[in-house]
């Protein structure tokens, strides 16, 4: 368990979670690490709860090498990168979060899954939501608004885009 931490400015990631690893990682302040806030990979499967996670100078949250987890009810914002960014086999749950202020707010790539599942993603400097490359997730009651360019971008890609309310991109 990982909880009621201030973890900043680091030169990796500010927390990793690989090979296998799980836990909690609840109501924390993560900001201004070089590489994401929160890495995940190599079949790590996190609980991500109730944390400010911003600032971050790469993606907010790094789900790749078959990372998982479920990443809710947190608030991701003013990241350089994604506030979220599930690659190359990535799975994750993504409920109910606040995704705002960053370059592109929530990115599936390369071959990736996931539900990304009533958040509210907002005012990104790209689009809202981009799915390319392979990637097949579920993209189910979201709000996405207020964004620079598109809602939802789609590029070479599947996935189930359900009951989102998109609106003034």
């Amino acid at each position: 368990i990982v909880k009621s931490n201030c973890i900043f400015s680091g030169n990796g990631a500010g927390i990793s979670v690989h090979g296998n690893g799980k836990g909690v990682i609840e109501d924390n302040e993560i900001y201004e690490n070089i590489s994401a806030c929160v890495g995940i990979c190599e079949n790590g499967n996190p609980i991500i709860k109730h944390n400010k996670i911003y600032n971050g100078k790469n993606a907010g949250i790094y789900i790749y090498n078959n990372g998982q987890g479920v990443i809710e009810d947190n608030d991701i914002y003013c990241n350089e990168n994604s506030g979220i960014a599930i690659y190359s086999g990535g799975n994750a749950k993504v409920i109910r979060n606040k995704i705002h202020d960053g370059k592109s707010n929530v990115i599936a790539l390369d071959n990736s899954k996931g539900v990304i599942e009533d958040n509210d993603i907002f005012q990104n400097n790209s689009c809202g939501i981009r799915i390319s490359n392979g990637a097949n997730p579920m993209i189910i009651r979201n709000k996405i608004h207020d964004g620079v360019k598109e809602g939802i971008l789609v590029d070479n890609s599947l996935g189930a885009i359900e009951e989102n309310d998109i609106f003034g991109n």
